[in-house]
């Protein structure tokens, strides 16, 4: 029996940088992940590259969005609508027993987004990055952010997720570039009951084998019963997609959930040492006050003690200073004119105990 498998592609809105920050967190794994195991995190792959910044480090989501919003002119002289989606992210993934060719698959998805989602007026790349994540076990999967620019330069993410004929579209333009891995989409409402019974067997693939007619059976009985047991079939089929895609949307909420937890462990780490950094130039500031205070009592002090302005006190400390260093280089070179000068100095014993009340 072949074993066939679905495709699944999904899409959600991000309506802020934080968001997108929560996004950049959980994709580029920043926090441990609650499915994920960290003993296979090195098989996960950038598939498509953030750019970097002019010191090779790596730019977030919000510096992506931010240097995609300054490329566009529309924004130079518009704000972006407190409605407007900024991106969405695109997972792709699938549910199969057997093996595929994984490299091949991964290079499929990263073409797909691109002829999907790369259509902006001024040519440039939408797609943020593709992240490839094998660390959670039996559900690999890709994840794009895309910044849905349309070919008139501007955000809109309904040009690209807006209404349910764009996204059947999407998901069946997915699904056809699937085919080659064994992958599908599904039945869709009502296929079986239009098509020749033997032809869409061969369309699907499908497992079961045509079925033995019956003795004394008539065509039409035999149509009938292979009917029935093809949409029993498909049933089944559906049951089985439903199930595992709800599976995923369980898997990305509690992702979600995780995501929003980091921030706001994030967010509590950063008021915590701000807190911190606050308290350290508050005590700062008043450690300065208090030089200040006891400066200006010095300062009021000396103005006090010699009658004069604390510049003119000054010029004559520069003054003081200046001769003591000729005088120490007159005793090197001719002590006894040195002995006279300093006589001559020392006479005017006021002023020079002035100097040395206010150097103490």
């Amino acid at each position: 029996m072949i074993k066939m498998g679905y495709c699944f592609v999904t899409t959600e809105k991000i309506k802020s940088l934080g968001t997108l920050t929560s996004k950049y967190i959980h994709n580029y794994r920043k926090v441990a992940v609650e499915n994920a195991d960290p003993n296979l995190q090195h098989l996960n792959e950038e598939l498509l590259a953030l750019p970097t910044n002019a010191d090779g480090t790596q730019k977030t989501y919000k510096e992506v969005f931010k240097n995609r919003i300054n490329e566009l002119s529309y924004y130079k002289n518009h704000k972006i609508r407190s409605d407007q989606v900024y991106a969405f992210e695109v997972v792709s993934t699938f549910s199969r027993e057997d093996n595929i060719d994984i490299e091949a698959w991964k290079r499929k998805n990263v073409e797909w987004l691109q002829k999907t989602f790369n259509q902006a007026g001024d040519g440039k790349n939408n797609i943020a990055s593709v992240v490839y994540h094998a660390d959670e076990p039996g559900n690999v999967h890709c994840h794009a952010i895309v910044i849905p620019v349309d070919p008139n330069g501007r955000l809109n993410a309904k040009y690209y997720t807006g209404g349910y004929k764009i996204m059947r579209e999407m998901q069946n333009s997915y699904a056809e570039d699937m085919k080659e891995f064994g992958l599908e989409r599904g039945l869709e409402g009502g296929q079986a009951r239009h098509k020749d019974i033997k032809k869409y067997y061969a369309e699907l693939n499908r497992a079961m084998e045509i079925p033995e007619t019956m003795p004394f059976e008539t065509a039409a009985e035999y149509r009938k019963r292979c009917q029935e047991e093809l949409e029993t079939l498909a049933a089944a089929s559906k049951r089985k997609r439903d199930i595992e895609y709800a599976a995923h949307r369980e898997r990305m909420a509690k992702e979600r959930i995780m995501q929003r937890k980091a921030i706001t462990g994030e967010l509590e780490s950063a008021k915590y040492m701000l807190q911190k950094e606050s308290e350290k130039v508050i005590r700062e500031l008043k450690t300065v006050s208090k030089k200040k205070v006891a400066l200006e009592k010095w300062v009021e002090k000396i103005e006090n003690h010699t009658q004069l302005p604390i510049n003119e006190v000054t010029k004559k400390l520069e003054s003081y200073d200046l001769i003591q260093r000729r005088l120490e280089f007159l005793k090197q070179t001719e002590p006894e004119k040195a002995q006279e000068v300093e006589k001559m100095l020392y006479d005017n014993t006021e002023e020079r105990n002035s100097f040395t009340e206010i150097l103490q």
